[in-house]
């Protein structure tokens, strides 16, 4: 006899009961991270160490936590906890990729380091211009991004003056990635393009991210610094550009508390923009510790109502950083921030003896020598 359709009605749900008893359920899939913004500050201005600290704790922790992907931009590179923690991931499946620099890769002091990764299969892309891959960045896991001034070196991590700044946001770490891309593929500075978001919301805090040298990163910090209605504190290693500045200049001229903190590698040479900061009556001092002042920042309006935000990067304000090395410039609204950064501004200007040189200090103008013996071009790197 035929099977009736009520049979075959039967048959039909039996066979669909069974493939989706055989079909697995959807696991609800993990949360994703809160989005959050963090600094760190590692230097004790004195000396360098191999011991472990802080900065190397949180690299490594967020390379052991990372599951599929690391990518690494960077330029000074001897610090063995980084070293080890991206082996580490390298040898348990992690997909881990590095760009740096040619110079840098060459310098006996960075070179084994350098040549450990690539012995180990990870894959290194070198620039091969003058100009320099300038950046200290990380993307774990396209989430997850490490950026600031600090290079993966023991006086990065342990002794100057440095800041590190770590975003967990998707849309960042995009940017972070995508810019890596390019350098990866093999396009460096002028060679890149401006091919990035610029402006999200890392929760409900603004953020902006330009590189250099495509993306006009100086007159992005020009119109930071216009912003200013109360304070500006500037902490950088480097400061050359004349647009820079002439911006500080024109806060202090109309009312802004303007302070600037220098390191003394290149405040006195021909093109440092210390003497026209002083004789415009910007107050600056000039570190004398053993350590360097590498930091790149400065903090807007800090501990006010009036927007504060930092400044902050690999870029300093050069016209090379600007103009042909291959860098990175964070902007971050966000008062917590801001807050972190004053702290330490207070830190570094704390740590100046009392003999160094420095300029409209709150007792009035001190009277300096400008240093005209020192010529050249101030150092490239940094």
């Amino acid at each position: 006899m035929p099977p009736t359709r009520t049979h075959v009605r039967l048959l039909l749900l039996t066979l669909l009961l069974a493939i989706a008893l055989a079909w697995p359920l959807p696991q609800p899939s993990a949360a994703a991270p809160a989005e959050a913004i963090s600094t760190l500050f590692p230097g004790n201005l004195a000396h360098e160490t191999t011991d472990p600290g802080p900065a190397d704790a949180l690299f490594t922790t967020l390379a052991a936590q990372a599951a599929s992907t690391i990518d690494v931009a960077l330029y000074d590179f001897d610090r063995a906890s980084v070293r080890e923690a991206l082996l580490a991931a390298a040898s348990r499946g992690l997909t881990v990729r590095v760009v740096g620099d040619n110079e840098a890769a060459a310098n006996p002091s960075y070179a084994p380091s350098y040549t450990a990764l690539q012995a180990a299969g990870i894959p290194v892309v070198l620039d091969t211009r003058s100009s320099l891959q300038h950046n200290k960045f990380a993307v774990f896991d396209d989430a997850v991004t490490w950026t600031g001034s600090a290079n993966y070196s023991d006086t990065g991590f342990t002794r100057n003056g440095e800041n590190v700044v770590v975003i967990t946001s998707t849309l960042v770490a995009g940017i972070y990635a995508t810019e890596f891309a390019e350098m990866f593929a093999g396009a460096f500075s002028t060679a890149k393009t401006d091919n990035t978001p610029h402006e999200v919301l890392v929760g409900t805090m603004p953020v902006s991210v330009a590189f250099a040298p495509t993306d006009g990163t100086e007159d992005r910090v020009v119109a930071a610094l216009n912003s200013a209605d109360v304070s500006l504190r500037v902490a950088m290693f480097t400061f050359t550009s004349g647009p820079l500045a002439q911006a500080l200049i024109a806060a202090h001229d109309r009312g802004v508390g303007v302070e600037v903190l220098l390191d003394d590698t290149a405040d006195g040479s021909q093109y440092s923009q210390r003497d026209p900061l002083c004789e415009a009556g910007v107050t600056v001092r000039v570190e004398d510790w053993p350590a360097k002042l590498h930091d790149k920042y400065a903090v807007v309006d800090g501990g006010t109502a009036s927007d504060p935000l930092v400044i902050t990067g690999s870029a300093n304000w050069t016209a090379s950083a600007a103009r042909a090395n291959d860098e990175n410039v964070l902007i971050v609204h966000d008062a917590g921030t801001a807050a972190a950064f004053r702290d330490d501004f207070q830190r570094l200007r704390a740590a100046i003896g009392p003999e160094a040189f420095a300029c409209n200090v709150e007792t009035g103008f001190t009277v300096y020598v400008p240093v005209l013996v020192r010529d050249g071009a101030p150092p490239a790197g940094g």
